[in-house]
Formats: structure tokens, sequence, C-alpha cells
């Protein structure tokens, strides 16, 4: 384990990086420098003090602290009764816990306990922390340093592919991805919209925007016509989607979506009469 910890507040990247909150977030502030916040240790429901030290896998450090402090720390002790009524501070910025300095690591393992405090940055992101009662979290340089490269490293395999795309291509990926919408948009700003998503990609596709974007433009050229052919008819009405089942009027064509690609893709008679239905009601000509 580690012997530094850390816990910051979360803060969600604003719009605006041209504010004040923008400036706040470049420096893990979520507010004005100084600000400062008491946490409280929760308690179970016969009012003894979740420790974070209780747990199983921490006994032996709980034994370690305990012999240093000359105290018993579990959870019923007195010992707490400081934090109990004064709380443990919590400064707006980077805190920083030593845990080689015992009082200093029973106050992040109290913290750990807190519903304030979120295990890491992932809990929010997956839903599983609510940023309207938790707002802290432990931060992992290693983690996060790990996140960063990955995410980078994506970023620049965005790129790289959106350079080297053709312009056929491209205005089929940002139709997939939801990019473009009206169909007379130019070559130059499908590129830029792209080029924009790829940066920006928390605006599109749930936040998944750069992931959509590879996996589409390394799809083969026939699987992504498919994709395409079979996005416009869903939207258009064409066909309908019942249930998982793709139905034209009453008629069930297909099981499922994916099933429905894959006639497409191995009948091309059925590719063409399908993409003739679709062309009648918006063209898509451009695309197919």
């Amino acid at each position: 384990m580690s012997q530094t910890k850390i816990i910051r507040p979360y803060v969600s990247q604003p719009t605006n990086m041209q504010t004040l909150d923008g400036t706040l977030y470049k420096e893990n502030l979520s507010r004005v420098p100084g600000a400062v916040t008491i946490i409280f240790p929760s308690l179970d429901a016969k009012g003894k003090v979740k420790t974070g030290l209780d747990d199983v896998e921490n006994e032996e450090l709980k034994t370690q602290l305990g012999q240093v402090i000359s105290e018993n720390i579990g959870g019923e002790s007195d010992f707490y009764l400081q934090y109990r009524e004064h709380g443990i501070t919590i400064k707006d910025g980077d805190n920083v816990f030593d845990l080689n300095d015992p009082y200093q690591a029973v106050e992040y393992f109290l913290l750990l306990k807190a519903p304030q405090v979120a295990k890491s940055i992932d809990d929010f992101t997956n839903g599983i922390a609510n940023p309207s009662r938790t707002y802290l979290y432990v931060f992992d340089p290693e983690k996060e340093e790990t996140k960063k490269y990955t995410a980078n490293k994506i970023k620049t395999d965005c790129v790289f592919a959106l350079g080297g795309a053709s312009e056929d291509v491209l205005r089929q990926v940002a139709v997939l991805t939801g990019v473009i919408i009206r169909m007379e948009s130019s070559d130059q700003e499908i590129f830029n919209n792209l080029s924009e998503a790829i940066e920006n990609p928390q605006n599109f596709v749930g936040g998944k925007f750069r992931d959509e974007f590879l996996r589409y433009i390394n799809m083969g050229d026939a699987e992504r016509k498919v994709e395409v052919l079979a996005n416009g008819l869903i939207k258009n009405a064409v066909v309908t989607k019942v249930g998982k089942a793709i139905k034209e009027g009453n008629n069930k064509i297909a099981d499922n979506e994916e099933d429905f690609k894959q006639m497409l893709l191995k009948d091309d008679e059925l590719y063409l009469s399908f993409k003739e239905r679709l062309n009648i009601k918006k063209s898509y000509n451009t695309l197919l």
C-alpha cells in the first residue's frame, strides 16, 4: 500500500473554461482558495464510529496504529470523541495523508467511511457516487496517469485516423456518431465537426465518442455502409424496432438489429432494395 494518500474535491469540467469555474477546475479546486469543510465520522446503527480500520483487511494496520498511539482505536473507543466533537477539517484542493503518521492514517480511514468521500473518481463517472452529497474522492496518481495515457493514446489514434480517411468515410462516420444531421453539410464542416468531437468527446455519444469514432472508422467499407443504411432505415421509419425485432409494416424481418445488418451485408439484392426504399424517403445516395 502506498504510504501517501490524497483526497481531493470532485470537480466536473465546466463548459466554458474561461470562467472562474474554469480557473478553479484547472487548479483542482471547487471553491475559492482557502475554503474548508468539516467532515464528522460516520456512525453505525449502534452509534459506533465507522473507523475504516475495523474492516477485516485492515486489522493488522489497526493493531499497529493502536500500539503506536497507545490507545484502543476500535469504533467504540473514547479516542474518537475528538473527531465526533470537532470533525476533520478538509481544505479545498489536495488533502495529503501520510500513513506513516498514525493520526493522519486514522483520519484517512475515517474519511473513507464518510458518505462525502468516494473511493475513486470512477465512482462519479460510473454513477455510483451521488454528487449531491459526495464531493470528494481518493486520488490515485498512478491510476490517473494510466487513465491519462490511455485517453491521450486514443485521442492520437483518432486524430491520425481522421487525417487519413476519405471524405466519404468521414461523412459516414459523422452520420453514425451523430456529429452531423444535415445531409448537405460540406466536407470541411464534417471534418471540423469530427475534429471538435475528438477534442471534446464528452459532448457526443454519451462521452464515448472517441471509442465509437475508432469503431466505425476501422470498419470495412461494406460493414460501415450497412451500418449507415440500417441507421437510416430505422430513423426514417422504413423499418421499425418492436422490442428487439425488426419489422417492415406487420412483417417481421429479423429477430434483432444485428441479424438485420448481417442480412443486408450478405444479400446484395436485399441491400439495394432497402437502399432504394430509403432513398425514396431521404437522400442517402452520397453515403451508400
